[in-house]
C-alpha cells in the first residue's frame, strides 16, 4: 500500500493516546483534539480538532513593561485573552439526533459527517445508528455556520 512505499523501514515517533469525551489532547502548538459522545450500535466518539488563539493582553495589563508582565506570568496570573476556533469536526458512524447535542461542532470550518444511507427509509439508518441523507437535508439550517461540509 501507500504507507509501505513512504516507509523506508525507520521508525515513526507516535504515541497512543486513549480519548473520551471531557478529555483533550494537544498534537502541536496551539491545536488540540476534543472527542464528544455520539450514538451508534457499539461504542463511539467523534472528533474536534480545535484550535487557541491568544487574543493579545488584556486591558489592565496593556500599560505594563515587559518585565511585569512576565511576574505577572510566573505567579500564574492570566494576563492574555484567547479564543478557540473549531476547525474539523469528524463525527464517524452516529445518529444526527446525537449531533444537535454537540454545540461546538456547528461552527467548524470543516466538517466530516459519515452518511451511510443516502436511498431507503430513514428509519432504518437510525435503528442501527447511522444517518440517512434526509437528516442533513431536514435540518440544512444547522449548517448555517460550517465553511466546508
Amino acid at each position: 500500500g501507500a504507507f509501505e512505499e513512504l516507509n523506508d523501514n525507520s521508525e515513526i515517533p507516535m504515541e497512543f493516546v486513549p480519548l473520551y469525551p471531557g478529555k483533550e489532547v494537544y498534537i502541536g502548538g496551539d491545536c488540540f483534539v476534543s472527542p464528544f459522545p455520539t450514538v451508534h450500535r457499539v461504542a463511539s466518539q467523534g472528533y474536534l480538532v480545535r484550535w487557541k488563539k491568544s487574543n493579545g493582553l488584556l486591558p489592565e495589563f496593556q500599560n505594563l513593561s515587559g518585565k511585569e508582565i512576565g511576574e505577572l506570568k510566573r505567579s500564574g496570573t492570566i494576563v492574555n485573552t484567547s479564543s478557540i476556533s473549531t476547525e474539523v469536526v469528524y463525527t464517524g458512524d452516529t445518529i444526527f439526533k446525537a449531533l444537535l447535542e454537540i454545540d461546538e461542532i456547528w461552527s467548524a470550518k470543516i466538517m466530516i459527517i459519515e452518511v451511510t444511507y443516502l436511498i431507503g427509509p430513514s428509519e432504518n439508518a437510525e435503528k442501527w445508528g447511522h444517518i440517512h441523507i434526509d437528516s442533513l437535508v431536514e435540518n440544512a439550517d444547522c449548517f448555517d455556520n460550517v465553511k466546508q461540509l
